[in-house]
């Protein structure tokens, strides 16, 4: 009995916070994708980075995060490690992970950048789909206490991340959908890109621009959820042949 009376104290007070959520907010955080190269022995060696900075906007069920290089026109803070030559690339325009969620009328929008052209996708979003494991671990992370978590998909760790359960964002970063809390650190492993949260921003002032900007503001293709399959069908044989096993 008294173990239900701390379950039910723990859903209300989630239901509390979950009312309580931020109206508005802006937050940045430090972009890292790294690429990594396997020796003759096996062992996983870093060859090359690049740093970006990533910028979320919350206003209402209205999500928006996009990450851009400090220089859009060449590769930045890529080091070479070691003596390991490998021919390494990444993308170099100026807007990337660009995603656009309204929870409200669950769909998503992303735009696509190929050989200079922009493309905006959109498909549903669906309730549910995303498995996030909460680990008993905890950290103070700057001003935030944090937990992790994990989202495990057909048994692949796709991302590890440390969220702060008192700042109630339930959609975050790239396409991280109903994560238990606002993502002050998370790194996902493939394609291997870490995230570190520098600025935090409650109820802030976000223009229409910053949530919606006019290059979203276009005819998109809607991506049918059979589509949606096939792509996650070839992303999970990714994970599978270049991902990191669970």
């Amino acid at each position: 009995m008294k173990h239900f009376s701390s379950l039910l104290v723990t859903i209300i007070s989630i239901q509390i916070l979950y009312s309580q959520s931020l109206n508005t907010l802006k937050l940045k955080y430090t972009v890292t994708q790294k690429k990594f190269n396997i020796n003759e022995e096996g062992q996983s060696r870093l060859i090359a980075k690049q740093e970006r900075l990533g910028f979320y906007f919350k206003v209402g069920s209205q999500y928006f995060f996009y990450s851009t290089p400090f220089d859009t026109t060449s590769i930045v803070n890529q080091e070479v490690v070691g003596n390991n030559r490998a021919s390494v690339s990444f993308l170099k325009d100026s807007l990337q992970q660009v995603q656009y969620r309204n929870t409200d009328s669950m769909f998503n929008l992303v735009m696509i950048q190929r050989s200079g052209q922009q493309r905006v996708n959109r498909f549903d979003l669906v309730k549910g789909e995303q498995k996030w494991e909460i680990k008993p671990e905890t950290k103070k992370v700057g001003t935030f206490q944090c937990q992790k978590a994990v989202w495990i998909d057909d048994g692949f760790l796709v991302a590890e991340i440390w969220f702060a359960p008192d700042v109630p964002v339930y959609f975050g970063l790239q396409n991280y959908n109903e994560v238990p809390g606002m993502i002050v650190e998370a790194t996902q492993f493939y394609p291997h890109i870490e995230y570190k949260l520098i600025e935090y921003v409650a109820d802030a002032e976000v223009k229409d621009d910053e949530i919606f900007p006019a290059y979203l503001r276009v005819s998109p293709n809607y991506m049918s959820r059979e589509n949606y399959e096939q792509n996650l069908k070839r992303l999970r044989t990714l994970r599978k042949t270049q991902g990191r096993i669970n």
